[in-house]
């Protein structure tokens, strides 16, 4: 009676362990699911604003970044960055560095890799 009871445990166990082990991939691949969705979301708006129009508008990009911003979860904030590393214009205002030149600061590894 007794070597059934520790089989029967045994068993139990292995299906606890193996249903607690299907729940935390499937938990994985939602989680992996949102966070690339919303990433994929940022991409797809950032591309839109970027191709919208030839040239750089006058208010470099503001409309665009106020409306993204308010339609959008997740952005702290949306800059405009000049060719010489400084940020010119971005939405909220509030939370825009205006005068900050990323290559003076050494901030400017994020967008090295990236090619126009």
């Amino acid at each position: 009676m007794f070597f059934l009871g520790v089989r029967l445990n045994l068993g139990v166990q292995e299906i606890c362990e193996e249903q607690y082990t299907e729940q935390q991939t499937l938990n994985t691949k939602q989680i992996s699911s949102a966070v690339t969705e919303f990433l994929n979301e940022k991409v797809v708006a950032r591309e839109v604003i970027a191709g919208a129009e030839n040239g750089v508008p006058d208010d470099f990009y503001m409309r665009f970044f106020k409306a993204l911003y308010e339609r959008s979860q997740g952005f702290y904030a949306l800059e405009y960055i000049d060719e010489c590393g400084t940020i010119v214009s971005g939405y909220p205002e509030d939370r825009t560095p205006l005068g900050y030149n990323l290559y003076e600061k050494n901030m400017d590894q994020a967008f090295q890799k990236t090619a126009l």
